[in-house]
């Protein structure tokens, strides 16, 4: 049971209850949140069994909304298929476009952009805007392949606060004798990932699968200090036109025949 998307699974069978989509006895029992104590834990045992209600959820928020229907797609918050963590993408524009172009879904490590967008600075940026959409496709990208340079170190990517690449080359070479650059490790990383963009593209995920949910797009943050924030439409596929030509894919997504050329991966 993954603590990220059972919880997501479960709060969004909590919000088809609370908006009337579904009643206490579809889901059989009062899954609620304000009941929450009792229903989160009953609903995990239904779920690691595939019995009942528990079944459907089971499966994850976009197949159990496909199940349910009656317009309950729309509270299905995923990209990719995969339900997203704790940051609302919509007071963190950069984290947002993260999420789409991660390549298993809504996932926060695949770029690791929550940080610098929440501090404001990481690594080689300083003044970041969270809430600004500009200039954020050049960063996700270079983001995702320093964070394929720790996948394939086998390192823990929380250790990026207290060293940076520039060190993992030191090392490297402590452990095995090889001789790497800051900038040697970054293409190294950048050919993983699109290694894994071209296999995702293979197996048909294309731009239409990249998109964030409804909730992101069309409900505003009601309070606090992004109240009022999402990502409308227009910034969304501005951010991935970017991202594209970032990258040198298509428009739908697939690595190019010369990138992949130019990355020796062909």
């Amino acid at each position: 049971m993954d603590t990220i998307s059972a919880g997501v699974a479960i709060g969004f069978g909590m919000e088809l209850v609370q908006r009337g989509v579904l009643t206490e006895e579809e889901v059989g029992m009062k899954l609620t949140f304000d009941n929450a104590e009792d229903a989160v834990p009953q609903m995990l045992e239904l779920m690691g069994r595939r019995e009942g209600f528990g079944d459907i959820l089971a499966d994850g928020v976009k197949r159990a909304a496909e199940r349910i229907g009656k317009g309950a797609e729309r509270y299905a918050v995923h990209t990719k298929g995969m339900e997203p963590p704790a940051y609302d993408v919509r007071g963190m524009k950069g984290h947002g476009l993260a999420y789409m172009t991660s390549t298993r879904g809504a996932c926060h490590l695949r770029a690791g952009f929550y940080a610098p967008e929440l501090v404001g600075k990481f690594w080689r940026w300083e003044g970041i805007d969270r809430q600004s959409p500009d200039g954020k496709a050049a960063m996700v990208a270079t983001m995702e392949n320093f964070m394929c340079v720790y996948d394939s170190v086998g390192l823990c990517k929380f250790s990026r606060g207290f060293f940076l690449i520039d060190k993992l080359c030191e090392v490297i070479e402590a452990i095995t004798g090889l001789k790497f650059t800051e900038e040697e490790l970054l293409d190294i990383g950048e050919r993983v990932h699109n290694m894994k963009g071209h296999f995702n593209y293979r197996e048909g995920i294309t731009r239409k699968d990249w998109l964030l949910p409804p909730r992101v797009l069309e409900d505003p943050i009601p309070e606090g200090p992004s109240k009022g924030n999402l990502i409308t439409r227009e910034q969304m596929n501005n951010m991935l036109d970017d991202y594209m030509a970032v990258r040198k894919w298509t428009a739908d997504g697939e690595p190019t025949p010369e990138k992949l050329k130019e990355l020796d991966l062909v």
